[in-house]
């Protein structure tokens, strides 16, 4: 008969690395195709399952280090660093834009 010693052994399934990394079980599917994430194949269905070191692993080699800090500028949208929009001149969520010319209806 196999003992467990404890949890630190145990494979996780599909189902549950998902909830860990707070995606969609085909977001994680996609990771284990592009060999960002390691998986076993079990069974003849081909099921997964998971070493919680493998999962730990990709976290450790995905993690973000620095917080981006409101002082400094973002380089991710030039419209946002203008002295334009600090102005007040530049509306960021043009909601008129969005809408376009719709047809009102009158009942």
């Amino acid at each position: 008969m196999i003992e467990r010693r404890d949890n630190s052994d145990r494979m996780m399934t599909l189902q549950e690395v998902a909830r860990i990394l707070s995606v969609h079980p085909n977001t994680v599917r996609r990771l284990v195709g592009a060999g960002s994430l390691s998986a076993y194949r079990i069974s003849v269905r081909g099921d997964l399952r998971f070493k919680s070191e493998d999962v730990l692993h990709y976290l450790d080699r995905n993690r973000v280090n620095g917080v981006h800090s409101l002082n400094q500028k973002s380089t991710a949208n030039p419209i946002l660093q203008s002295q334009s929009y600090h102005d007040g001149l530049i509306d960021p969520f043009p909601v008129a834009a969005l809408q376009g010319d719709q047809p009102t209806s009158t009942l």
